[in-house]
Parts: C-alpha cells; sequence; structure tokens
C-alpha cells in the first residue's frame, strides 16, 4: 500500500510516473486490476513487456452506476475521513491512496467534479490501453472470446 500511496502522489493528471518506479515494485502477484492500478496502466504496460493486458470494457451507464455507488459516494463522505483518522493503521492508508488517485488521476477535489470526470476518464483509459498496448500482447478471455464470435 505504501508503494501505492507514493506513486499515486507522483502521479500527475493524465501524465505518468517515472517507469522506474513503477517497473521496481515487485510483489507476489500474478495479476493486478482495478484503481489505483488502473492509473498507472501505461506506465505498468511499458515496464512490463512480457505481460499479458487484459482489458474488460463494461457497458458505461452499468459501469458508472456501480462505480457511483461504490466509489464516488463513499470518497467524499465526512464519515469515512473520520474513520480513517480513528483507525489510521487499518483504514488509513487505503483512504490515502484513494484520495491520491482521485485527485491526481481524474483530477476531481470534489464528488460533483468526480461525478462529472468519470465518463470522459473510463473513456480515455480504455483509449489508452488500447493506443500504447501491441495488439499481441492483449489476452481475450474465453467467454470474452465467445461473445466476440458470435
Amino acid at each position: 500500500m505504501e508503494r501505492w500511496t507514493r506513486d499515486s502522489s507522483a502521479k500527475r493528471p493524465r501524465n505518468t510516473v517515472h517507469t522506474r518506479s513503477v517497473g521496481s515494485v515487485s510483489w507476489d502477484f500474478g495479476a493486478i486490476a482495478d484503481v489505483p492500478a488502473i492509473a498507472f496502466a501505461e506506465d505498468l504496460i511499458e515496464a512490463y513487456p512480457e505481460a499479458k493486458v487484459v482489458l474488460v470494457e463494461r457497458d458505461l451507464v452499468e459501469w458508472y452506476r456501480s462505480f457511483n455507488n461504490i466509489v464516488i459516494e463513499h470518497a467524499w463522505r465526512p464519515v469515512m475521513r473520520l474513520f480513517a483518522y480513528l483507525r489510521p493503521w487499518f483504514v488509513g492508508p487505503i483512504g490515502s491512496t484513494h484520495r491520491r488517485w482521485i485527485v491526481g488521476w481524474i483530477k476531481a477535489g470534489s464528488r460533483e467534479q468526480m461525478r462529472k470526470l468519470a465518463r470522459p476518464t473510463f473513456r480515455e483509459h480504455y483509449e489508452l490501453v488500447r493506443k500504447v498496448t501491441p495488439h499481441e500482447r492483449f489476452c481475450i478471455p474465453s467467454s470474452a472470446k465467445v461473445l466476440i464470435q458470435q
């Protein structure tokens, strides 16, 4: 979590952090997904040239409904900030990291800004991943292949 917090602090809107920093991450994971990792898609794709990229694009309306209810609503609740303050060893690092990617990647400083910028950021993310990922590095899950063939 400390690595994500530090790198999220270095993240500037729509720019990359130093690939060397992201590429030096040595976790025991076979994959990473979701936030805050998506804010570093370009960095990670460059840092790990042998890695496969799975890009599962959801329906924008359904994604936004879920994102608003689960992320946006909770990210700006004063009670969540209070809870993070009172339980810094548990909630604090997670809340801090999420706040940083929200401000650095989405460029949102409020709930209203996040709602306004979420959809364009969603679209830009998928466009960016398609642009910077060589075709042969995409890995399409078998269930998605069935849907594509139909």
